[in-house]
This record gives C-alpha cells, sequence and structure tokens, in this order.
C-alpha cells in the first residue's frame, strides 16, 4: 500500500519541482537582488554584526520578542535535519554537482528572505492580547488584496507543518539513532513528541528562550567538528571543489555505489533541499519575524536574512564538503541516503575514533541531529499554529497542536512500517517536497506583486535611518483583526516630517470691532 501511494506522491512532485518552480524560485531571487540593488550582499556583514549587539532597553520597539530571539527561533526553525539528511539526500541523488545549486538558493535566496520578512513585519497585526500576528497570509490578503491566496497559503502552511517540521524531523532522528545505536523508532518518537509537548504549551516566549540557549551551542558544535575533518583531509579539498563546479552543469557519472545523476537531478534536488534547509521563498520566517521588537521592517528584514547565509554558506556547506572530501557518497553500504549517510562520512572523517563503544562520529552526529531537530519541531509547531489560527480562529490552537505531535510521532514510528528504511525516510521526503512547493508558489507570487511596497520601504529607511524622519509609515496596521479578536488598531509610532498647520482665515472686523 505505502508503495503504490509513494509512487503517485514522487510523481506529483516531480511535476511540482520541475523546470518552471526551478525558473520561479531562481528568477524571483535574481528580480528581487537587482530591485535592491545588491543589499544583500553590500550590507551582509553589518547585519551579521548586529546580531551580537544587544537591543536597547530604552528602545520604543514594540514586539513580543527581541529581534535577535526572533531570528534565533527561526534559526532553529530553519536548521534541522534539512541541513544533515537533506544535504546527504540532495548528494546521493543529485551528485557532488547538487551542492552548486544549493549555493545559488543560499545566494539569492538572502533577498527572498529579506522581502518576505520586510513585508511580514509591515503588514502585522496587534492582538488584543498584546501578541502580534504576520507572515504571507497577511500581506497577501492586506497587501496584495488577494484574500483567497492568504487563505491557500495559511492551509498550505498548515500541512507543511505537520510534514517538514514534524514528521520529517522525528524520521530523520528516528533513522540516525537506529541505524547507529539500533534504538526502537516508535520509541524515539513518543520521547521527542512528550518532549516537544511541554515545550510548546508554554507558547513563543517559551520557545524562543530555548531557542536563544541551544542554537549558538549547536551550530558551534557541528562546525567545530567539520572544521576537523576538512582540515584532515585538506589534500582531497581542491579536488573536491572541482567536481562541485564541474558536475553542476554535466551531470555525474556512476562511481563506487553512486548510481549516476544528470543535470536536470542535481539542480533538482540541489534547490529543492537548499530551500528546505533555508526556507527562502516559503514564507515561514516572517511568521516568527512579524513579533520583533523592532522600530522598522528593514532593520527586522536585514538580520532576517543572516539566516539564510548561515544555513546554507555555514552549516550545509558542512555536511556537503564533509561527505564529498571522505567519498561517502559513493559507499554501497549504506541503510538511506539520508542521516546515515552524514554519519557515515563523519566516522570516516574522525578515522573510526570510538567512544563507550560507539564511533564518535554517529555520536556526535546522532546529537547535533537531535538538537536540530528537536528545536526545528518547536518552530514549526508554531508556525503552523499559526496558520491554522488564521484560518479558524483561537479555538484551533490547542487541537492543531495536539494533531501537529501525533504526526511528529508518526514520522518516527513509519520506519517499523515501511518494508526498508530507505522506503520510509523518502516517503517522507516527498510529501515535504509537495508541501513545500505548495507553499512557495502563493508567497513568491506576492514577492512579484508587492515589489514597489518593498523597494519603497528599503530605500526610505536607507534614506532616513540617521534621522529616524521616514516618509512612509513603517507598519501598516489598517488591516481588520479577526471578529473574534476585534479591537481598534494600535499604532506603533514612527517618525514622519512635521505638517505646518494651515493657517485659520482671519475674520473681517468692523469699525466696532465686532465680526462681519
Amino acid at each position: 500500500m505505502l508503495e503504490h501511494i509513494a509512487s503517485y506522491l514522487n510523481t506529483f512532485a516531480g511535476l511540482l519541482w520541475g523546470w518552471p518552480m526551478l525558473i520561479m524560485l531562481v528568477g524571483t531571487g535574481i528580480w528581487l537582488t537587482l530591485q535592491l540593488r545588491g543589499l544583500t550582499f553590500t550590507l551582509l556583514v553589518p547585519s551579521l554584526i548586529d546580531i551580537f549587539k544587544p537591543q536597547a532597553k530604552n528602545s520604543t520597539a514594540e514586539g513580543t520578542i527581541s529581534n535577535r530571539s526572533a531570528l534565533l527561533t527561526a534559526l532553529a526553525a530553519t536548521v534541522g535535519t534539512g541541513n544533515i539528511a537533506g544535504v546527504a539526500t540532495a548528494i546521493v541523488i543529485g551528485g557532488p554537482g547538487a551542492m552548486f545549486w544549493m549555493w545559488v538558493s543560499g545566494l539569492f535566496g538572502m533577498a527572498l528572505k529579506y522581502s518576505e520578512t520586510l513585508l511580514g513585519v509591515h503588514y502585522r497585526i496587534k492582538t488584543p492580547t498584546g501578541e502580534f500576528r504576520g507572515g504571507p497570509m497577511y500581506y497577501l490578503t492586506h497587501g496584495a488584496n488577494q484574500p483567497v491566496l492568504g487563505m491557500l497559503f495559511a492551509l498550505f502552511l498548515s500541512f507543511a507543518a505537520l510534514s517538514i517540521g514534524g514528521m520529517v524531523q522525528s524520521n530523520s532522528v528516528a533513522d540516525a539513532l537506529k541505524t547507529s545505536f539500533n534504538f526502537n523508532p516508535t520509541a524515539t518518537g513518543a520521547v521527542m513528541t512528550l518532549a516537544a509537548a511541554v515545550i510548546m504549551f508554554g507558547g513563543l516566549k517559551r520557545i524562543a528562550k530555548i531557542a536563544d540557549s541551544v542554537v549558538p551551542f549547536m551550530i558551534c558544535l557541528y562546525a567545530f567538528t567539520g572544521t576537523l575533518i576538512l582540515v584532515a583531509n585538506a589534500s582531497y579539498v581542491p579536488e573536491m571543489f572541482e567536481s562541485i563546479f564541474r558536475d553542476a552543469f554535466t551531470g555525474t557519472a556512476a562511481t563506487g555505489g553512486f548510481v549516476g545523476s544528470t543535470l536536470l537531478l542535481a539542480m533538482r534536488y540541489g534547490l529543492a533541499r537548499g530551500v528546505f534547509a533555508n526556507e527562502s521563498g516559503l514564507g515561514s520566517a516572517p511568521i516568527v519575524a512579524a513579533t520583533a521588537q523592532t522600530r522598522h521592517p528593514t532593520e527586522q528584514a536585514l538580520i532576517s536574512m543572516t539566516q539564510t547565509f548561515i544555513d546554507t554558506f555555514f552549516v550545509c556547506t558542512f555536511t556537503g564538503l564533509v561527505i564529498l572530501v571522505t567519498g561517502a557518497w559513493t559507499s554501497s553500504e549504506l541503510a538511506s541516503g539520508g542521516a546515515s549517510l552524514t554519519q557515515m562520512a563523519f566516522n570516516t572523517g574522525l578515522g573510526g575514533v570510538t567512544i563507550f563503544g560507539h564511533q564518535l562520529g554517529s555520536v556526535i552526529i546522532a546529537m547535533c541531529l537531535l538538537l536540530f531537530a528537536f528545536t526545528t519541531v518547536l518552530g514549526w509547531g508554531y508556525y503552523g499554529q499559526q496558520g491554522a489560527v488564521y484560518l479558524f480562529g483561537k479555538r484551533i490552537a490547542t487541537p492543531y497542536l495536539v494533531f501537529f505531535l501525533a504526526c511528529t510521532f508518526f514520522g518516527a514510528a513509519v520506519l517499523d512500517l515501511a518494508k526498508t528504511v530507505n522506503e520510509g525516510v523518502q516517503f517522507i521526503w516527498t510529501i515535504a517536497d509537495i508541501t513545500t512547493g505548495l507553499m512557495m508558489l502563493p508567497n513568491l507570487l506576492a514577492l512579484w506583486l508587492l515589489g514597489p511596497k518593498i523597494r519603497k520601504l528599503t530605500f526610505d529607511y536607507l534614506k532616513h535611518k540617521k534621522t529616524g524622519k521616514f516618509e512612509h509609515a513603517a507598519f501598516h496596521f489598517a488591516a481588520p483583526v479577526p471578529k473574534q479578536e476585534a479591537m481598534k488598531p494600535t499604532s506603533v509610532k514612527f517618525s514622519t516630517p512635521a505638517k505646518k498647520p494651515k493657517p485659520k482665515p482671519k475674520r473681517a472686523v468692523n469699525k466696532k470691532g465686532k465680526g462681519a
């Protein structure tokens, strides 16, 4: 039964992620990069520095969480199994050339991330309880005047979270733990689900608090280990880069356990896994960015675009380079092309060193994968919940989280249902590809329709940021709040050039001093 369903899903995913989608995705990123005059490149380093600057305590910026916490929460949702298992599946199907197209998705994806975040913050609303909400469903409805597309995005988001944020994450963790330590997938899913429930029912602030503590540690641990392996295999690095750039345009011939790949496969899986990893163009990051304490949407957009850079050119790159430099991608001993491939690469790179009877590489990857996946479950649970709340109101918030957690458990348990580990892994990833593509279509359309607004807010901010006297309203706040949360729109203070009041006309006076 699972085989027949997977066959139909694979066919649909192939159509969805064909040339039209690839051209639309990269083309929109290139177009926005040109429209913004290369801002995502010229202001990247200053934006990275701003991440480490503490937010002023006397700031008048309104929001639910700090702009740094918003970035780390988005990173928590972004840096997940896509960075470990997703990169591995891209290489095992698309070959070394897939890495090049993954970099392309990140290079122009920064403009996508910047633009969607800017719109998400500009068109956010404030609820009676003081919460801020935003995202593509709001700027599609109130900015692009496309309420039907706004509802469709919210619907796709609600379903995408179940696969991207729930099933894929627990599936990859269970795959890694089963392969390396023979842990029961169903038990792994149960533990992850219970732990996530404890945190997620505490709301956004509790999720942000966990992200602030865990995200920097897990990224540094992963990068440090990857650096050691690359330094130890430095003599193979030039040959590795040569194969990446060559195979990106020619495809990859069969070698070892690798069956070969075409140019289209390298592009499709490189771009698809790149988007899955950095989420640029999906419209997910603006949902949490809209809750940030910021004076102007451009401020938060500049910080948020660094998320794509960190994810793609830092975390994903370490995964891909280690897999390629160790030659693990050509091995015929893999149980699957997901997290187990990355584990094999790290084991090989660390020379088979063991700790407590287990290979050190497997232990490190299992730990990083668990942290990456767990924080992603937290972030995407919030994303999906916001999509459901947009459609059905706050009454759906708790039931949706319960269903989301059930899907998280199923993602791990499916490995016990499938005939082989590889079948279970590929089935879940195919679902993720479909839901990712469906989310992206209305969001990319919104970026085209609201291009003038993106340029206007961006260059107005850059021109007047020193004085703080902006010519255009920083926040929209004209959108009606849902009936169940009706209130008077609350404006965030922003500076505009003062207009001189028109003088009142003088009344004619007669000789006796009385008005005419």
